[in-house]
């Protein structure tokens, strides 16, 4: 399964940080909404968009895309982190499943 890669550099620290605590705040938020009985309307947070590429031709035999991709964004609409592509959309939902479930928890490790 492909790990998804951060838009921010590696050595991008507060970005890093940012993209951290916007995973935590959105598995709070979405715990917090599970436990809610409220259906509301929803407020703005951070989500994560599912979408399909296009199959392109490259060359005449070589295509790229009809794969699926998750994108993680901020309140405001700004890519936070995006990722490698599944040849599923199952496999995708999964991965966001994984990141959705593990994000509270996860820490940070200098490499």
């Amino acid at each position: 399964m492909p790990v998804g890669h951060f838009i921010a550099s590696h050595n991008s620290v507060p970005a890093t940080h940012a993209i951290a605590q916007g995973l935590a705040g959105f598995v709070a938020t979405r715990r917090a909404a599970a436990n809610s009985d409220e259906d509301g309307g929803e407020a703005r947070r951070c989500h994560f968009d599912i979408h399909r590429v296009e199959r392109v031709s490259l060359t005449s035999i070589f295509f790229s895309g009809d794969d699926w991709r998750w994108t993680f964004r901020s309140a405001s609409g700004a890519t936070l982190a995006e990722s490698g592509s599944y040849r599923s959309e199952a496999a995708c939902r999964t991965a966001v499943a994984a990141l959705q479930d593990g994000a509270a928890s996860a820490t940070l490790q200098r490499s």
